[in-house]
């Protein structure tokens, strides 16, 4: 943010700082493509209460991340997981 160097970072790390205008995508049309976030976990009655609450919250979070959930244009689908 200095304005010394270039680094390669996941899209949702940055996102606020690109928002913001401290930082700018070079290269933009060499970026890959958004992938899913998955969790996986054990479920049913081996599933850890902990590991519940977790996943849970984990979930809910994740929804709301805007920088996680990038908006496709209407009738366009998302693009495919590489």
């Amino acid at each position: 943010m200095a304005g010394h160097g270039l680094t390669r970072v996941l899209s949702y790390q940055i996102a606020r700082e690109v928002a913001a205008g401290q930082l700018t995508i070079v290269l933009a049309e060499f970026e890959p493509p958004p992938f899913p976030v998955h969790i996986v976990h054990r479920s049913g009655r081996r599933a850890s209460a902990r590991v519940r609450a977790f996943v849970d919250f984990a979930a809910e979070r994740l929804r709301r991340d805007a920088a996680l959930n990038p908006v496709t244009p209407a009738g366009s689908a998302p693009p495919p997981p590489r």
